[in-house]
C-alpha cells in the first residue's frame, strides 16, 4: 500500500471511529473488568466487529482530496485481519495505508514522522469501553502539546465534514 504523492494525509483511528469493538470488548471481560486478550485479537473475532454508520460514506469523499493512514493500537498479529475487515465494509482503497502500533501514545509518534503533510487525525481519543468511556486526558494532551491537528470522533460525521472538509 503506497500512497498517492503531493496529497496532505489524513490519519483514522479504526476502533470505535470505523469499527464498533464494543461487542469484541464485553465478551472478553475477566471478573476483574480487565480484557481477556487470549480470544480478543483472534482474527475471527476482529471480523465480526460491526461498522459504524457512515464511515465508508465520508471516507471516500475525504479521499477526493486527500492521502488516507488507517492508524491503530492493534497488534501486528491482526493485521491480515484487519485490512479483510477494512476490505469488507468498503474502507480501504487502492493507495490507502495500515500502520499498526503498540500504544496510543506510538500514534502520536507516527503522526509526527507525516510532519507537514498531515492535515488531520480522527480518533475517538477514549478508552474503558467495557465500563464507562473516558477521554485518553494524556494523549489529547500530547497531541495538543505536539502540535498534532486532531479531532476527537463522538459519532459526529457530519460535524466533521462540515468543519474540516467543506466542498472547495
Amino acid at each position: 500500500m503506497k500512497l498517492e504523492k503531493n496529497k496532505l494525509l489524513v490519519a483514522i483511528d479504526i476502533d470505535m471511529v470505523l469499527a464498533d469493538n464494543r461487542p469484541r470488548i464485553l465478551g472478553n471481560l475477566k471478573e476483574d473488568g480487565s480484557i481477556d486478550k487470549t480470544h480478543f485479537f483472534d482474527a475471527g473475532s476482529v471480523m465480526k466487529d460491526l461498522p459504524i454508520e457512515e464511515g465508508a460514506e465520508k471516507l471516500r469523499e475525504i479521499r477526493k482530496k486527500y492521502g488516507l493512514i488507517f492508524l491503530s493500537a492493534r497488534p501486528k498479529i491482526i493485521e491480515s485481519a484487519t485490512l479483510e475487515w477494512l476490505k469488507k465494509y468498503h474502507f480501504l482503497e487502492d493507495g490507502d495505508m495500515l500502520k499498526l502500533v503498540d500504544t496510543s501514545e506510538a500514534k502520536i509518534a507516527e503522526l509526527l514522522k507525516l510532519g507537514r503533510s498531515l492535515y488531520l487525525f480522527i480518533d475517538d481519543l477514549m478508552f474503558n469501553y467495557q465500563g464507562i468511556p473516558k477521554p485518553q486526558e494524556h494523549i489529547i494532551a500530547a497531541l495538543k502539546e505536539a502540535g498534532v491537528p486532531f479531532v476527537e470522533f463522538r459519532q459526529n460525521w457530519p460535524e466533521i465534514m462540515g468543519r474540516y472538509f467543506q466542498k472547495s
